[in-house]
């Protein structure tokens, strides 16, 4: 967006157990460093991949992993 100026705004849309993984962190951070306007969106419905959150996670909640 910033290379081609256009307006647009990025948005990262992600489940909370995935914040125990690289990918989640590189989707956000990428914005971030190019100083492009960013909202990030996660939902917390108590499942990883087919597992409770709770054997997924470090964490109960998805914004202590930040």
């Amino acid at each position: 967006m910033k290379y081609i100026k256009s307006g647009g705004v990025a948005i990262s849309s992600q489940g909370e157990s995935s914040t125990s993984e690289g990918y989640v962190y590189e989707a956000i951070m990428e914005p971030v460093m190019k100083e492009l306007p960013l909202f990030v969106f996660f939902q917390d419905n108590g499942y990883g991949i087919s597992v409770p959150k709770v054997d997924q996670t470090a964490n109960y909640y998805a914004a202590t992993n930040f």
